[in-house]
């Protein structure tokens, strides 16, 4: 882990370079296009959903649920829900609000509960 931690940006170029000289192709859908995603998902949890959406709980912020939000980055956009328990690794708290990358952890714990 501290190894990782000390050299993570070479280890990210270096695995850039690699799927770009193997194909161009494999670069822009292996790492380029993921990361314009992730960038943009990020942009929107802390944008809109501190603005835009329905609040389960009164929180010390203006953090907001967002239901569109959280279908483009599965389970993020439940955000107020995020701010009211931090701890959590489930971020819905209604029946519908469906958390994929909870679902997703579940999935590939060892720890079955």
């Amino acid at each position: 882990v501290v190894f990782v931690h000390r050299h993570y940006f070479k280890i990210l170029l270096l695995y850039i370079a690699i799927l770009y000289c193997i194909d161009p192709l494999y670069g822009i859908f292996g790492y380029s296009i993921p990361a314009v995603f992730a960038f943009h998902g990020t942009g929107l949890v802390n944008g809109v959903c501190h603005k835009y959406g329905y609040r389960n709980f009164k929180t010390q912020d203006s953090s907001k649920n967002n239901v569109l939000v959280s279908l483009y980055s599965p389970g993020e956009g439940w955000h107020n829900n995020h701010h009211h328990s931090p701890m959590s690794s489930n971020f819905s708290h209604r029946w519908w609000e469906v958390d994929i990358t909870y679902g997703f952890i579940k999935l590939i714990s060892t720890n079955k509960r």
